[in-house]
Formats: structure tokens, sequence, C-alpha cells
């Protein structure tokens, strides 16, 4: 057990107050986020529709919803009630917004006729 907790610690040399400030100031969607989610929407559904593995990874890869995944998962870890909601409710904002970009998307497909016969 001792040998875990010394795995997991934090260094001697790791700026604690830094780590939070630049997780907790990246939990909020907003300014270019709810753009880059959108935007990653789209790509995905090309990627999909196209069935391209690569290109779906490169929507993974610019969408926003690792901010607040990862503030979802820091304010749990250390007990922070208020920012969890905080975080947890931003998470759950871009999800839906996601999803209706993504539905929205393959309803209005001009492909998606050829799919439905």
């Amino acid at each position: 057990m001792v040998r875990l907790r010394r795995r997991v610690a934090l260094g001697p040399d790791t700026d604690v107050q830094g780590t939070t400030r630049r997780i907790t100031s990246g939990i909020r969607q907003e300014g270019e986020a709810p753009y880059m989610l959108v935007c990653s929407c789209l790509l995905a559904y090309i990627g999909l529709d196209l069935s391209s593995t690569a290109v779906v990874i490169g929507a993974m890869l610019i969408s926003p919803l690792m901010s607040p995944i990862l503030g979802v998962g820091f304010r749990a870890g250390i007990a922070d009630r208020a920012l969890l909601s905080t975080a947890a409710r931003e998470l759950g904002l871009a999800t839906l917004a996601a999803l209706m970009t993504s539905t929205r998307c393959f309803l209005d497909s001009p492909l998606a006729s050829r799919r439905r016969n």
C-alpha cells in the first residue's frame, strides 16, 4: 500500500495551484469551444458516412469535450463539490449539444433517403 501511495503522490515539483487553475479555466464551454464542438460533430458525421476511421479519429482529436471530462475527474479526485457540479453540468450541456448536432446531421443528410430505402 505504501508503494502505491508513493507512485500516485504528487511530486515535490508539482505546481498544484497552476494545475488547478489550468483545469478549472478549461471546464466552461465558452468562446470557440461550442464552434469546435459543432465542427467536430460534422467531421465525425462525414467520417461515419464515408466509413473512414481516420476522419472519425480526427474528429475526436479536435473535440473540446476533454476539458469538462478532465474537470469532472479532477474535481471528484479533490472532492470539490461546488466545482464538480459545474464541471458535470458543462459536460452534460456539451454532450447534449453534440448529440443534437449529430442527430440533425443524420436527419438532414442528402444521403439519408438513400439509407432508408
